[in-house]
Formats: C-alpha cells, sequence, structure tokens
C-alpha cells in the first residue's frame, strides 16, 4: 500500500485522494458512513505546510492500515480522505459512528497525536 500511495506533490489542485475499507463509499450517504461523521485539520496552503501535512497523510495511512491502532478503532474508521484546494490541504478520518463520544475522543487524540502538526490547527469533528 505504501508503495503505491500518492505524495502531496503528485496530487493537483481540486482533487482528493480517498482510502476508504472495501465495499464502502467515500459519501456521507453510504450505510457505513451515515450515522458517522469525520475527524477534521485544515491547514492554509499559504503557511507552506506541504512537508508537516506528507508526514501527517503518511502517519495516518501508516497506521490505519498497518494495524497499529486497536482493534475498536480500527472496526469504527471506515477511510480517510486527504483533499488538495487552492487555498488550503485538508485530512479527514472517516468514522461510521458518531455518537460513542468516548470512542471518538479516543480516536480523535490518536489522530492528533499521529499528525503530529502545529498546534494552530484545529481538529475538529463533523457529523455527516
Amino acid at each position: 500500500m505504501y508503495n503505491n500511495s500518492y505524495s502531496i506533490g503528485e496530487v493537483i489542485s481540486n482533487t482528493d485522494y480517498l482510502i476508504f475499507k472495501k465495499g464502502i463509499r467515500p459519501e456521507w450517504e453510504d450505510p457505513a458512513n451515515k450515522d458517522g461523521g469525520k475527524w477534521v485539520v485544515t491547514m492554509p496552503i499559504e503557511d507552506d505546510i506541504e512537508e508537516e501535512c506528507e508526514k501527517a497523510w503518511l502517519n495516518l495511512l501508516l497506521s490505519v492500515i498497518g494495524g497499529t491502532l486497536s482493534r475498536e478503532q480500527r472496526d469504527a474508521i471506515n477511510g480517510m480522505t486527504f483533499s488538495i484546494r487552492d487555498k488550503h490541504l485538508r485530512i479527514s478520518l472517516w468514522c461510521k459512528e458518531g455518537q460513542d463520544k468516548e470512542l471518538l475522543t479516543v480516536i480523535g487524540k490518536e489522530f492528533k497525536k499521529l499528525a503530529q502538526l502545529d498546534k494552530r490547527y484545529k481538529f475538529g469533528f463533523q457529523l455527516h
């Protein structure tokens, strides 16, 4: 998986790079996503954060597919997206559950820890 993933420099602006579990569409309307939400962090392009964002994406990707998260966390995560826009970069971690606040808090803290981004970037959860 790692050898076939794209770097930030290879993904053109106004593109989303999506990795989801087999059979789950990267849409909030998908039955596996409809009752869930996503953890999101957005970084302005003008902050020249491409290298840090690349590291955050790679750390998250390797943890999600590498099995370093707990079974409960892996089961709750449906996929992840990396979005490049003209003015910002965004990483999202999609979860199938939107109501289990304890589990979502643990996942959010792990996301933040893995991303290792500057404290000025705020992580937030959005229900679908």
